[in-house]
């Protein structure tokens, strides 16, 4: 860990239940198409208004995994994290709804479950369950993902 940058809490300090609202921010078409050229997904749907206004959008639409993107910038603005992550172990999400270019989005997020490892006592696990929002306050994403988390040293 580099000096001088502040440390997340640990994970004996994070409670089940436990919330936070992240900071909001407006999704463009320009991310859209910086996405689009990340990952090399140029489906229309994503790219063409009139071939998403056919497939019954109003528009076109950011990709799912855009909108999942998203998500781990909400945490990591919102969360006590820094520095305590280990890994990413696992996630799991729903899109009920579409994010369009224009949308202002942020993250509910909640701690739904926290253990010990049984194989590191110098880790554990923690899952976070997220909401993210729109404008409206329309439900776009629901995920909950957990990491491997850093303890509080002995």
């Amino acid at each position: 860990m580099r000096e001088g940058v502040k440390l997340g809490k640990y994970l004996e300090e994070f409670e089940v239940g436990e919330k936070w609202v992240s900071p909001s921010r407006l999704v463009t078409d320009a991310e859209i198409a910086m996405f689009a050229g990340l990952g090399g997904d140029y489906y229309p749907i994503h790219m063409d208004d009139a071939y998403a206004q056919a497939c019954g959008f109003k528009r076109r639409i950011m990709h799912g995994l855009g909108t999942l993107c998203l998500l781990g910038g909400f945490m990591y603005q919102a969360l006590p994290i820094q520095g305590m992550i280990i890994a990413h172990l696992r996630g799991e999400y729903t899109l009920p709804a579409p994010v369009y270019p224009g949308d202002t989005l942020y993250a509910e997020i909640e701690v739904v479950d926290k253990r010990e490892s049984k194989t590191k006592p110098d880790r554990g696990i923690i899952a976070f369950k997220n909401t993210v929002k729109n404008q409206n306050d329309e439900t776009v994403a629901l995920v909950t993902i957990s990491f491997m988390y850093r303890r509080r040293p002995k």
